[in-house]
């Protein structure tokens, strides 16, 4: 499974989102939106393990699912392969579009 890092246009859907190249300002004067983690799933997902142990679960370095978690790090396309495929829920569950700030 590839998975790009990307921005959402408001005028594409999800297919075409996830083969677009990843920035967070604007291009040609549109906005761009950004990809979050949904905290709450995120947190459902963790039960009370310990983010080492999460993170080990699901295959990646704990310092980097530290960041995701509190939101000082964007997901990126290894992150997201690896919390995709251990967790069989639809993209939308783990991640949200945003308007970029």
């Amino acid at each position: 499974m590839r998975v790009n890092n990307w921005c959402l246009r408001k005028d594409t859907d999800r297919a075409s989102f996830l083969t677009t190249p990843h920035c967070r300002c604007t291009s040609k004067g549109k906005q761009m939106r950004t990809l979050t983690i949904h905290k709450t799933h995120m947190a459902e997902a963790r039960a009370g393990r310990t983010i080492a142990d999460f993170a080990n679960e699901v295959g990646v370095d704990t310092g980097t699912m530290s960041r995701l978690i509190s939101g000082k790090s964007k997901p990126g396309d290894r992150s997201i392969a690896a919390i995709l495929s251990t967790y069989p829920f639809p993209f939308e569950h783990f991640f949200t579009v945003t308007d970029a700030a």
